[in-house]
């Protein structure tokens, strides 16, 4: 049998890569995210300001990024603002002297009660410790 022509080739190559992102692309009632391959020795404050800077300002309540490893845990206020990070630095790279794309995944922590119980059982382990944003924390405790 002939091969199929380069452009078909080419064009189902393109379906399937289509079709892998759409299938990667977070729930619609995600908020809360991990976000991999962040370069070694990102501080936290580094990524909350790059955060800032892509227009998440006030729509973050919690961010943690443990001093080992290379993962941080965001939680947004609403769905929206969890999609819109997937689409601005999901196989991307953001940061300099970062080695792979950054992944950005649902997390097995959703709401920012559940990240906070989740902070509050590792208390000695996680350094620094996480971002609350006041207010919500405020809301949290009633």
């Amino acid at each position: 049998p002939k091969a199929a022509p380069a452009a078909a080739r080419d064009a189902s190559r393109g379906v399937a890569v289509a079709e892998k992102e759409r299938d990667d692309r977070l729930e619609a009632d995600v908020v809360g995210v991990l976000v991999k391959n962040l370069p070694s020795g990102l501080q936290q404050s580094d990524l909350l300001q790059a955060l800032r800077q892509d227009g998440f300002d006030g729509q973050i309540d919690y961010c943690s990024l443990p001093e080992v490893g290379r993962q941080a845990w965001l939680n947004f206020r609403r769905p929206h603002f969890a999609q819109e990070l997937w689409r601005r630095w999901h196989r991307r790279r953001r940061f300099r002297h970062q080695e792979l794309p950054l992944q950005v995944v649902a997390s097995q922590l959703q709401g920012l009660e559940a990240n906070l119980r989740s902070s509050s059982a590792q208390a000695l382990e996680v350094r620094p410790v996480p971002f609350v944003a006041l207010d919500a924390l405020q809301a949290a405790q009633g």
